[in-house]
C-alpha cells in the first residue's frame, strides 16, 4: 500500500469527517432565530462579570477577530442566561455566535454557520460529557473550542478538509474544569471566551493552509484517548448515528443561574407566588441523579461570589420561594426569609427524574403543597412563541426592550442583518 493510499483510507476513516459532516444537517432556522435572540438579550442584560473581565485587558485587546471572539463570548455569558444543551452539559451559543459573527464575510452563510456550531457542539459533547463531569472538567470549555472552530469555518466558506484541520487545531486547544463553580471563582466566564477564541483561530489557521490532524479525534494519540480512553472514539461515533438534529433540543434559559437549576426555580416561582415564605417549614427537592451530583449544584454556601452561587439549586429555589422570581442579583438579596428558606432546602438525586426535569415539596401551615416539571415546559420555545412574548425575554434578561426589538427585526429577515447585531455589540462593549 503507497502513502498516498494509505493517507486516504485514513481520512475516509477519521471521525474528523463524520463531525464535519454533522455540519450539513437540516435544521429549521426558526430555531436558530430563536436562541440567537435570547443569546443577545441575555448578553444585553444586567451584569458585571465581562465587564471586569474586559477592563484587566489591554486597551488595544479586541482588534483581531479571535480577540473579538472572546469579548462577544463573555459579554454573551456573563449573566449565564445564554442558552444550553442539557444532554451535553455545555453552552451553545455564547461560542458559537461570537465566532460566526467575526469569520462571516458573506451574510448568506450566517444561519449555516450557527447551525454548524450548534450541531457539532452538542454532538460532540453529547457523545463524552459524563465522563467529562466525572473527571472534572467544565464541558463548555472541553468541547466549546470545536463548536466554534465549526462556526468561524463554515461562515469562512472554508472547505471539507479545511474544516477536519480546524478540528485539529481546536482538539489541541481544548481544556478547562468544574472547580470556579465549588470555589466561587472566575475561571467560568474566561473558559466560554478561550473556547470561542481558540475556535477561531483554529479555522484561521486552517484558512491559511495548515494542516490539521486527520485523526486528531479518534487517533492513537488523538483527543478521544487523551481525554476520555476512548482512542476508536467510539462514544462519538455513537452519537453520530443518531442523525437527528440537536439545535431544537438546545434549551433557552429562564433564569440567570445554572441550567440544571431552570425548571427547579421555575416551580419555586410559580409556589413563591402563591405560599407565604413565613409559612413554608419543609422544603424536599428531586432532581436526577446526575443534576443533584453536578459539582455546586447541592451547594449551600456559604457563597464567595456569583459563580459559586449561581451553580446553588437550593439557593435559587430559595429564592425563587421568598420572592417569586430571581434576578442577578437575586443572590445577593439576603434577606432573613431567604436565608432561612435556604437551610430548609433539602435535594435528592432519584433515578425516575430525568436531567433538567424536577419536583418540588413544599409544607407550610395550610398543608403540602407539590409541583413537578419538565425541561418541555419551559425552556424550548418557538421563534414565533419567542416573539409573541419580546417583553418577557427583555424582563428576564433584564435588557433593554427597545434593542431587544430592533434585534428581533433583525434575525426576522430571510438573511439576518448581521451588521446590525454587531453594530449592538459593540456599542455594548464601547460602554
Amino acid at each position: 500500500m503507497g502513502s498516498g493510499e494509505g493517507t486516504g483510507m485514513e481520512r475516509e476513516m477519521g471521525l474528523s469527517t463524520r463531525l464535519g459532516a454533522a455540519a450539513g444537517k437540516e435544521v429549521n432556522d426558526e430555531w436558530l432565530r430563536a436562541r440567537t435572540l435570547a443569546n443577545l438579550a441575555a448578553g444585553l442584560g444586567k451584569q458585571h462579570e465581562a465587564r471586569r473581565i474586559q477592563a484587566s485587558l489591554p486597551k488595544e485587546f479586541g482588534q483581531t477577530p479571535g480577540d473579538r471572539a472572546f469579548l462577544y463570548a463573555a459579554f454573551l455569558h456573563a449573566r449565564t442566561q445564554d442558552d444550553f444543551y442539557p444532554a451535553g452539559r455545555v453552552h451553545v451559543g455564547a461560542v458559537v455566535l461570537p465566532a460566526a459573527l467575526v469569520m462571516l464575510d458573506a451574510p448568506e452563510r450566517f444561519l449555516s454557520a450557527l447551525k454548524a456550531g450548534y450541531e457539532v457542539l452538542a454532538t460532540l459533547s453529547e457523545g463524552y460529557s459524563r465522563i467529562a463531569q466525572a473527571r472534572g472538567y467544565r464541558p463548555t470549555g472541553l468541547f466549546g473550542v470545536f463548536g466554534a472552530a465549526a462556526a468561524a469555518a463554515v461562515a469562512a466558506g472554508l472547505g471539507q478538509r479545511e474544516i477536519e484541520s480546524a478540528f485539529g487545531f481546536a482538539a489541541a486547544a481544548s481544556g478547562g474544569t468544574n472547580q470556579a463553580w465549588i470555589e466561587g471563582t472566575d475561571e467560568w466566564l474566561v473558559e466560554v471566551a478561550s473556547a470561542a477564541r481558540a475556535g477561531v483561530e483554529a479555522a484561521l489557521f486552517a484558512k491559511a493552509g495548515l494542516s490539521g490532524a486527520v485523526r486528531s479525534l479518534d487517533g492513537q494519540s488523538g483527543w478521544a484517548k487523551a481525554f476520555f480512553d476512548d482512542p476508536a472514539g467510539e462514544r462519538l461515533m455513537s452519537a453520530l448515528s443518531d442523525e437527528r438534529p440537536r439545535t431544537p433540543l438546545v434549551a433557552m434559559k429562564l433564569f440567570p443561574v445554572s441550567g440544571i437549576a431552570q425548571v427547579a426555580t421555575a416551580l419555586a416561582c410559580q409556589l413563591g407566588k402563591k405560599v407565604r415564605a413565613t409559612d413554608i417549614s419543609e422544603i424536599r427537592l428531586y432532581l436526577s441523579i446526575s443534576d443533584a451530583s453536578y459539582p455546586g449544584s447541592a451547594s449551600k454556601g456559604p457563597f464567595r461570589s456569583r459563580s459559586d452561587a449561581l451553580m446553588s439549586v437550593p439557593l435559587s429555589v430559595a429564592i425563587g420561594l421568598a420572592h417569586g422570581y430571581v434576578s442577578y442579583d437575586g443572590w445577593t438579596v439576603g434577606n432573613g426569609e431567604a436565608r432561612r428558606l435556604l437551610g430548609l432546602v433539602e435535594i435528592h438525586g432519584v433515578s425516575e427524574i430525568q436531567d433538567s426535569d424536577a419536583r418540588l415539596s413544599v409544607r407550610t401551615s395550610a398543608g403540602l403543597h407539590e409541583i413537578e416539571g419538565t425541561s418541555n415546559d419551559y425552556l424550548f420555545p418557538s421563534w414565533e412563541q419567542t416573539m409573541q412574548n419580546i417583553e418577557g425575554l427583555a424582563t428576564r434578561c433584564e435588557a433593554p426592550l427597545p434593542l431587544v426589538k430592533e434585534l428581533a427585526t433583525s434575525l426576522s429577515k430571510t438573511e439576518p442583518s448581521v451588521d446590525h447585531i454587531r453594530q449592538v455589540l459593540n456599542r455594548t462593549l464601547e460602554r
